[in-house]
């Protein structure tokens, strides 16, 4: 991958991930003290899935796309 589409695909990748975070994230509007710790890091975790599912997609399109 050039240095030029890399540095693209970083700057989607940095627009999708904040609007992920802005996005309506259950519990946000809750108590923060009393979200129990376990859930917090099950929706990190399923946020990180989620992101590292839409950057294989991203990249196998781009692969696709430079054959």
């Amino acid at each position: 991958m050039d240095e030029a589409s890399s540095s693209n695909l970083e700057a989607n990748l940095d627009v999708l991930i904040e609007h992920e975070a802005n996005s309506n994230v259950p519990g946000r509007d809750r108590d923060e003290s009393s979200s129990s710790e376990p859930e917090v890091l099950k929706d990190g975790k399923r946020y990180l899935t989620m992101i590292k599912k839409r950057i294989g997609r991203v990249v196998k399109k781009s692969n696709f796309l430079r054959r």
